[in-house]
């Protein structure tokens, strides 16, 4: 769960600066040595890495965890935004570890839970809320819903096709039928007159045999 996404040069200078102040706040006794077995934990207590990145089974701040462990807001299917969460509320556990993460990276301190009474005003007044979701748990704004709603129409178009592909092979064999007799007689026709062609063809070749032999007499 990013909390926080930046562009990389951006997240250099960022760790940069952290890790500089992390080493004065070291050789000053205000915090524990960096720990890099903890860097994937967010205990709201210190950071042990500056890139906010934490999937929610490293979250271990007791006050952030009364939210995660909440299965009251629980959604009906997994999405890639939300995951098992309604969108609302995984929205609000996304602020409240950015706010502790943010007091953490600036101060170098642990965080107290009242950095998060902000976070938990705007989801009170539906600030988080989002596009709405249908019956199902899907989101709006060509979520799922919108894509079983085009699973519907493309079924009912292939039933259309499948009925005017049916109806155009009936009509094609009525017209090859008709059609086929007609060729038939006309290529019996065709027959004959290609024969008396051959036949003119014939005595004008004579024809000019004969002339070529008057010539020569």
């Amino acid at each position: 769960m990013n909390t926080n996404p930046e562009n990389d040069e951006e997240t250099d200078r960022r760790e940069g600066w952290w890790e500089e102040e992390q080493a004065r706040l070291i050789a000053e006794s205000k915090r524990p040595p960096i720990d890099p077995t903890k860097a994937n934990i967010f205990d709201g207590q210190y950071l042990h890495k500056a890139k906010a990145d934490y999937q929610l089974c490293d979250i271990t701040d007791p006050f952030i965890m009364r939210y995660i462990d909440d299965t009251s807001h629980l959604s009906t299917i997994c999405t890639l935004k939300s995951g098992w969460y309604t969108f609302p509320w995984i929205s609000l556990i996304k602020g409240l570890v950015r706010a502790k993460y943010m007091y953490m990276l600036e101060t170098g301190l642990p965080a107290p839970d009242a950095i998060c009474q902000s976070v938990l005003e705007e989801y009170g007044k539906g600030k988080m809320n989002g596009p709405p979701e249908d019956p199902g748990g899907r989101r709006g704004g060509g979520g799922g819903g919108d894509a079983v709603g085009r699973g519907n129409s493309r079924m009912m178009e292939e039933e259309e096709q499948e009925d005017s592909v049916d109806s155009g092979e009936a009509e094609a064999e009525g017209e090859g039928e008709g059609e086929g007799e007609g060729e038939g007689e006309g290529e019996e026709d065709g027959v004959v007159a290609e024969d008396n062609e051959d036949e003119g063809d014939r005595d004008e070749e004579g024809l000019d045999h004969q002339d070529k032999g008057d010539d020569d007499l």
